[in-house]
């Protein structure tokens, strides 16, 4: 079966969460699919160019849809796809005109993140990874007529990369037991690192002898400088194109991860501690049997919601794992049983194929949604065309 997987980018050069889940997507079926990618927008992508597999990259700036379409449409001939996966809404405007031409399967991903506040165009058959955004379309009449399937396996286990694990090592003086925060350092991961380090700061005060490894690109200077400027000796920022790209290869640097979304799960496949940050909370909870069910149905995200006292008791778990040996193993033995039941994608590769199969090669319609659709996707390219042309 051919699968041709679309995805958008708005101008970044590094991708984020949805293009590492449709990378590993496409690992993980490799068995199955014969699998082909197709970016659409400003630029593509650094991380995909080294993949061993068709990889088209169709310019759109916003007012040259048709254009784009014609390239598309080229692409299509040439590859004869089965089925369409499209890893963003941008993307899935894309394959729905391919759709209404070629008359060929069509799947929509939504890869985690908050519910969508504003407009989020119909589908015919969708994949979520978190059930708090698969509650919000069960719950919606206008996509009732849709198919939802919650899969929220997105991860395989990760290959460490012991050369640059060393190297880190050299580099950095990595007191007692070590923390790891991999984030972008920007806005919307600023208040999950500053409860990173409230944490070691708080772990330090009670006398465990702790490190903080926070590893990410900067998206904000004024962010990461005021972080750097206000943090102890003992957090250490990484921010170098050398450790930053696949830096999930780094996780056994550490003995903690806090984590969120596939960081998490891909730290969990490792058998690390997990934690993952709260919402209006000073520090990040251990995630065990008390909290797995509270923090997964937010896809692990800065969105978690825990009571106060739940913090404090998990506090207390972390303080005991770091001081009793036996107790870290628990939570460890926890972390890989929770990423085979719940997060590897291996175990769902059956799935993905009777999905594909199953999916109906004419989808509805819906000639306004997909007319505000195209109007709304065109408008952010436009959007961030101009923003583009600000920065440089």
């Amino acid at each position: 079966m051919k699968v041709l997987y679309l995805i958008s980018n708005l101008g970044k050069e590094i991708g984020g969460g949805h293009t590492y889940s449709m990378l590993t997507t496409i690992k993980a079926l490799s068995s199955v699919v014969e699998p082909s990618i197709a970016v659409i927008g400003l630029k593509p992508y650094k991380i995909l160019e080294g993949v061993e597999l068709r990889n088209d990259f169709v310019y759109c700036r916003g007012c040259d849809f048709s254009t784009a379409m014609h390239q598309l449409h080229r692409i299509f001939k040439e590859i004869k796809p089965d089925v369409i996966h499209a890893f963003d809404i941008h993307a899935y405007l894309f394959a729905r005109f391919l759709n209404t031409k070629f008359r060929v399967g069509v799947i929509l991903t939504k890869c985690g993140g908050p519910n969508p506040p504003h407009y989020f165009p119909k589908f015919d058959a969708m994949i979520n990874f978190s059930k708090e955004n698969d509650l919000f379309f069960e719950h919606r009449a206008r996509y009732s007529n849709g198919k939802r399937y919650l899969i929220p396996n997105r991860v395989i286990q990760v290959r460490p990369d012991k050369l640059r694990i060393n190297k880190l090592k050299t580099r950095i003086n990595l007191d007692g037991v070590v923390f790891l925060r991999v984030a972008r350092i920007g806005e919307a991961y600023e208040s999950s690192i500053k409860q990173s380090i409230n944490l070691v700061e708080r772990l330090r005060r009670d006398g465990q002898t702790c490190t903080l490894l926070v590893v990410g690109v900067v998206y904000d200077h004024d962010i990461f400088q005021n972080l750097s400027d206000s943090s102890p000796s003992y957090v250490h920022f990484v921010t170098e194109d050398e450790f930053t790209k696949n830096a999930s290869e780094l996780i056994n640097v550490s003995n903690y991860v806090i984590g969120t979304g596939r960081g998490l799960m891909e730290a969990a496949s490792l058998g690390k501690v997990i934690l993952t940050p709260v919402l209006g909370s000073d520090i990040p909870v251990l995630v065990d049997d008390m909290t797995f069910q509270s923090v997964s149905k937010s896809n692990f995200s800065p969105r978690n919601e825990v009571n106060e006292d739940i913090v404090e008791k998990s506090y207390l778990k972390i303080r005991r794992s770091i001081l009793d040996v036996d107790y870290r193993e628990g939570l460890e033995k926890f972390s890989q049983q929770m990423f085979k039941v719940n997060f590897d994608l291996l175990e769902k590769r059956s799935e993905y194929n009777r999905l594909y199969l199953s999916l109906q090669k004419e989808i509805r319609r819906c000639s306004f949604d997909l007319l505000l659709h195209l109007l709304y996707t065109m408008r952010t390219f436009v959007l961030y065309k101009n923003r583009m042309k600000r920065n440089s």
